[in-house]
């Protein structure tokens, strides 16, 4: 008896000479031919890449759908800086700074800087959270972008800020005052309040 199949002859019916066969086809044994089995496979995956797949999120819209949306958060972002909030002030109260520092045009020359360095394109394939994103451009591109405005364009005022930064941050004499008894985080040392560290009466 064969191991896959059991041929047997069918009677035979009617004038012509026909023969059929009867194919008893082996219980199933666990086997699966190559094409079900890639059938499944690619069954599988259609059904795991749609279990999967996610909206996309609010700055991936951004990136790849809306440049004018994309342009207005990072205007929002310039006029939120403390820097940008400063040279603000001093240019409403005549102090000559509005050459320097226009937020609209702070925020185009921003944007053209993250394209040249290919920076969206990082923040999407390394698939970074929209808080990631904006903590990323906020506290490191907009701030060093600044920066190097200031260092450009008004090194005295630069070397200043620099030197009163590295006394207040380095001498006993002067801590960090709390604000609503909090410390100001990271990167937010233009709005960091330094005092006395001790106060003798």
């Amino acid at each position: 008896m064969s191991a896959y199949a059991l041929l047997k002859p069918a009677p035979i019916t009617g004038t012509k000479s026909v023969r059929r066969f009867v194919v008893n086809q082996p219980p199933q044994t666990g086997i699966v031919s190559a094409k079900s089995a890639n059938t499944v496979t690619k069954t599988q995956l259609r059904l795991v890449k749609t279990e999967t797949a996610s909206p996309k999120s609010q700055w991936q819209k951004y990136i790849e759908e809306d440049a004018q949306g994309l342009l207005n958060v990072l205007q929002r972002m310039v006029n939120a800086h403390p820097l940008v909030r400063s040279a603000l002030q001093g240019q409403a109260a005549g102090l000559g700074t509005s050459s320097l520092f226009s937020a609209p045009d702070l925020a185009q020359d921003l944007y053209l800087q993250l394209l040249q360095k290919n920076r969206f394109h990082h923040y999407l394939d390394s698939r970074m959270a929209d808080a990631d994103i904006e903590r990323e451009i906020y506290q490191v591109e907009l701030t060093n972008y600044l920066i190097g405005l200031l260092r450009r364009y008004r090194p005295e005022n630069y070397r200043m800020v620099r030197r009163i930064g590295s006394v207040l941050e380095s001498d006993p004499r002067f801590k960090p005052m709390r604000t609503n008894d909090k410390v100001a985080r990271y990167r937010q040392s233009a709005e960091t309040v330094y005092g006395l560290a001790e106060w003798e009466p």
